[in-house]
């Protein structure tokens, strides 16, 4: 690919102008179990152990310690972008994308830096990867967590004016704040509840789909004309789209695929 077309990708994604299509998800788990230690009975006597106990972050890692990161590219996979996903002392979700666009080089660069940090920390995590996705539907906030919620597997379904159009077959759900082992058991099986419930509505069913370069919640005049949004009257994942906008900004546009509820079929003449 030659350098103008290469810049011409980066000015595009940066305009959000082009919606991320590969998407790898890298999770921050801990290099090691925690050590068993021995507890301490009323009189301060030391008694064998076999519960595993927490060791104590830094303060600041108490603040904002990183829980997902995710690295997103064109379909050439030419140009990154990346999110790093934040969980706080007080189970908030913080979300911050990198300022520019990547080259592989850079972004492999980024990658090993965020390895480097977390093997520093008092407890030492590493990155792991958790999974692919061709997408992302938004955020849902179920019980005690949000859950980031992520197309993995799609099939083309049609093609209008040489843009493709694909049915999602298969999402996933990742909770960015970690469990809380206080929740009654009540409110988990909501949130199982909850989950299955969706999962059947966007799966089972197969009236969900999407574009990357044709909003089919729109109009052909408004994608000829070139608008920058979707219509949420149209917008199958609207309230979960917002939520992901209200952690990221304006910037939420390249990640996130509006999605619409109905029939897309296609036949040759």
């Amino acid at each position: 690919m030659g350098e103008e077309d290469l810049e011409s990708i980066k000015t595009k994604i940066e305009r959000n102008e082009i919606i991320l299509s590969r998407i790898a998800v890298y999770e921050a788990i801990r290099r090691d179990p925690p050590p068993t230690v021995p507890s301490v009975d009323d009189s301060g006597v030391l008694i064998p152990s076999s519960v595993s106990a927490e060791i104590l972050e830094e303060p600041e890692e108490l603040e904002k310690s990183l829980r997902f990161l995710m690295v997103g590219c064109d379909k050439a996979e030419h140009c990154f972008k990346i999110i790093e996903i934040f969980e706080t002392g007080s189970k908030r979700v913080l979300m911050q994308e990198s300022e520019s666009v990547m080259t592989r080089k850079e972004m492999r660069k980024f990658m090993k830096e965020a390895e480097e940090k977390l093997a520093k920390r008092v407890t030492p995590f590493k990155l792991e990867q958790r999974c692919f996705a061709a997408g992302v539907v938004g955020v849902l906030r179920l019980a005690f967590a949000h859950h980031l919620v992520l197309i993995s597997e799609t099939e083309k379904v049609a093609c209008i004016m040489g843009r493709d159009v694909f049915g999602i077959k298969k999402i996933e759900y990742l909770a960015i704040q970690r469990g809380n082992p206080a929740l009654p058991k009540a409110k988990n099986v909501d949130v199982f509840y909850t989950q299955d419930l969706l999962k059947k509505q966007l799966e089972v069913n197969g009236h969900m789909f999407f574009s990357y370069e044709y909003d089919l919640t729109t109009s052909l005049l408004a994608n000829v004309s070139g608008h920058k949004w979707f219509n949420p009257m149209f917008c199958f994942n609207f309230y979960q789209a917002n939520r992901f906008i209200q952690f990221l900004g304006k910037n939420s546009r390249k990640w996130i695929v509006p999605v619409i509820q109905g029939f897309v079929g296609q036949i040759s003449m």
